[in-house]
């Protein structure tokens, strides 16, 4: 895995771009968290969710 500073770096990164483009803010926003989304689904799916937090 990328190292944590390389991570946030991309991360500020886009957010940077995201503030400067005024006129597509929201669109670029909205394709951003929708990519996050998905990221988290994919890295999610075999993830038990009726066992998490019971310590079994």
């Amino acid at each position: 895995p990328p190292p944590p500073a390389a991570g946030l770096a991309a991360l500020y990164g886009m957010l940077y771009g995201l503030l400067s483009a005024e006129d597509y803010a929201l669109l670029m926003g909205s394709l951003l968290c929708f990519g996050l989304l998905g990221v988290f689904m994919v890295l999610t799916r075999r993830l038990d969710w009726s066992r998490v937090g019971r310590g079994v």
